[in-house]
């Protein structure tokens, strides 16, 4: 599950940081793979006015509410210079 947020972080990252800007403060989308279906969400949340926190999560529901929820994330300043999140940084994501 996590290769689509893997090439969605990777692909984010070399937008920079004027174009991250201009997301949304959420956005999703759901991909196909097989019969699965995951839904895959990007949050830009901006902490300051040259830090933006990225977080790529993705969750593939299962049945009755069950599902699994994976996520990962960045930090981008105004230079484009990209930090990556902790586990603990990303826990309310996942």
């Amino acid at each position: 599950m996590d290769n689509n947020v893997t090439r969605t972080i990777e692909r984010l990252k070399t937008v920079g940081f004027t174009g991250l800007l201009a997301l949304p403060p959420y956005s999703d989308e759901v991909v196909r793979s097989g019969r699965a279906k995951k839904k895959i969400g990007i949050w830009k949340e901006q902490e300051s006015s040259d830090r933006l926190k990225i977080v790529v999560q993705a969750y593939r529901h299962y049945f009755l509410g069950i599902g699994r929820m994976y996520a990962m994330g960045f930090v981008i300043d105004s230079n484009d210079r990209t930090t990556d999140l902790t586990p603990e940084q990303i826990y309310e994501y996942s």
